[in-house]
């Protein structure tokens, strides 16, 4: 009996890197993954540990492998050579050994709309030259398929948080952009695509864009207000002092970056984030599943169910003071 199919995903302990190899567990695939150190709980395939910096760690990683799957990357950096060591010269590392060590496998790139746009900031510079550096390090065969991500969401994720917190006071911010329009990705759907670009018989030497809707800032924001408390207003902010007040009000000590770090601040005023229908991957492929409502309070209870989110306060007062008064039996 023939084994099953072995992918090997780089990123695998992020957000969107688990849930893709969860996915690609569910859909019967065994997977070898990348971790930056060993695992604290068993899991059911392969581990190597190591990073994009580690050569031979990577040669081990895709040995054999009949899809990569290359997850691994930053989104916020100070500097913007930060984001080429590991965006680029990562995907070029990763890429040389794919082709020393697993020349035929079939590559899922997972990158971001930004890299569309690659003058608008170093972040979408460098994932647009970390896909051509994959590609071409990896021989310039045509076994690949690039997905460009909107924002993605769901649950355990730090960005989602942020912003479900920002909709839990009296007042969300959002730029102050009313001709924007952005797509975004609950992280179930994010990692469908991903696996479907790596199962046999998918497109190859394709660049897709991944996302649902055209949401204006302030519908996704209203969504994220239904899904915390129900009440609140929006309030549109300048791009550029939206982002000074994000890393202002970032506290100080705590080992991470603002989620709005400074050099990303033009992307909140390009006003074209739409991952349009001619650019996804065809229907008979993949399809958006979760609407951004339903996955906006799936995020929610995960939240609040582990403790990181308070209980809907203001929208429980709300409810007490419409319900009706009960009917006393006379």
């Amino acid at each position: 009996m023939p084994s099953a199919p072995l992918a090997a995903v780089t990123g695998a302990g992020g957000f969107i890197g688990w849930a893709t190899v969860l996915r690609l567990l569910a859909a019967g695939w065994r997977v070898r993954r990348l971790l930056r150190r060993p695992p604290e709980v068993p899991f059911r395939g392969e581990t190597v540990v190591g990073d994009l910096g580690d050569e031979e760690a990577l040669r081990r990683l895709v040995a054999g492998a009949d899809a990569v799957v290359h997850a691994a990357g930053i989104n916020r950096a100070w500097r913007a050579a930060e984001y080429y060591d590991t965006n680029v010269d990562g995907a070029w590392r990763l890429g040389r050994a794919i082709r020393a060590a697993s020349p035929s496998a079939v590559m899922g790139v997972v990158s971001s709309l930004a890299a569309r746009v690659p003058w608008l900031s170093a972040y979408a510079a460098s994932k647009a030259d970390g896909e051509d550096a994959l590609v071409e390090a990896a021989g310039g065969r045509a076994g690949w398929a690039v997905l460009r991500l909107g924002p993605v969401y769901g649950p355990a994720d730090r960005k989602t948080l942020a912003v479900l917190l920002a909709a839990n006071r009296a007042l969300m911010p959002v730029p102050d952009r009313p001709l924007a329009r952005l797509s975004l990705l609950n992280v179930a759907d994010a990692a469908a695509a991903i696996a479907a670009a790596c199962a046999a018989g998918a497109p190859r030497g394709v660049v897709w864009e991944v996302g649902e809707g055209a949401y204006s800032w302030a519908e996704a924001a209203r969504a994220v207000i239904r899904a915390v408390t129900g009440t609140g207003r929006v309030v549109p902010v300048a791009p550029p002092l939206l982002a000074l007040g994000g890393v202002m009000t970032h506290p100080l000590g705590s080992g991470t970056l603002p989620l709005l770090v400074p050099g990303r601040a033009a992307e909140l005023a390009y006003d074209d984030w739409v991952a349009g229908p001619i650019r996804q991957p065809p229907s008979g492929l993949w399809q958006v599943r979760v609407s951004l409502d339903a996955g906006l309070y799936r995020a929610v209870e995960w939240f609040r169910a582990h403790g990181r989110l308070p209980p809907p306060v203001v929208l429980a007062a709300s409810r007490q003071r419409d319900r009706p008064s009960p009917q006393v039996p006379g």
